[in-house]
């Protein structure tokens, strides 16, 4: 059995590495090669059997490659078609916007509401060339924060008391409703907007997963 010394492999990794490579011994090696040993063995654990492994990294390779990039312009598409619709008075979310922004001094809900229109269609075209992903990063971080206001400044709106039938009997809790779970669903963009903002400083065609 190979000894763990400081710098070397997780015993775990140490094991993997003797049952996956008998011949090969950790001792003498230097740092970078027990890491480059790990990598490998941690690479055999994500092996699928016979030809299903071929497939298998086919398919991660192409979501590796565009899976980022596709990211971008699902972003890109939603924020400038969602965006447009306000100015346009044919948004779903204008009432529930315009109640949000009544409490503003000095500027009314209708021009507030053709602000936050205009401000998410920059945000999309900024998703659409790289060079200004950081902007629209910038300004999406920003329009994030309003985004979730109305959870706090519209309780009668985004929440609604509901039974939920439990063991030993019925329990009302506030449950989200349909313009909440909207709202709440936007932690999926800003999961998305978080993958997009990693890349900023790689190239085009370069990839943060590892296969």
């Amino acid at each position: 059995m190979a000894q763990v010394t400081p710098g070397s492999p997780a015993p775990s990794i140490v094991l993997i590495l003797e049952l996956c490579y008998p011949h090969v011994t950790l001792q003498g090696m230097t740092n970078d090669d027990r890491s480059v040993a790990a990598e490998v063995a941690d690479a055999e654990l994500t092996r699928l059997p016979g030809p299903f492994d071929r497939v298998d990294r086919v398919i991660a390779q192409f979501l590796a490659r565009y899976g980022v990039r596709t990211m971008r312009y699902a972003l890109a598409f939603i924020f400038i078609l969602f965006g447009i619709l306000k100015p346009l008075g044919i948004s779903p979310a204008e009432q529930i916007v315009l109640d949000t922004v009544s409490w503003i001094p000095l500027v009314s809900p209708r021009v507030m509401l053709h602000v936050i229109g205009w401000w998410e269609v920059t945000i999309g075209l900024c998703f659409l060339w790289r060079p200004l992903i950081r902007v629209a990063i910038a300004l999406l971080a920003m329009q994030m924060v309003g985004t979730f206001l109305p959870l706090v400044l519209l309780p009668e709106t985004c929440w609604a008391i509901k039974s939920a039938r439990i063991g030993w009997g019925e329990l009302r809790v506030p449950a989200p409703t349909t313009e909440a779970q909207y709202i709440i669903k936007n932690l999926l963009i800003i999961g998305g907007a978080m993958i997009v903002g990693g890349t900023v400083r790689q190239a085009d065609h370069e990839t943060p997963v590892r296969l």
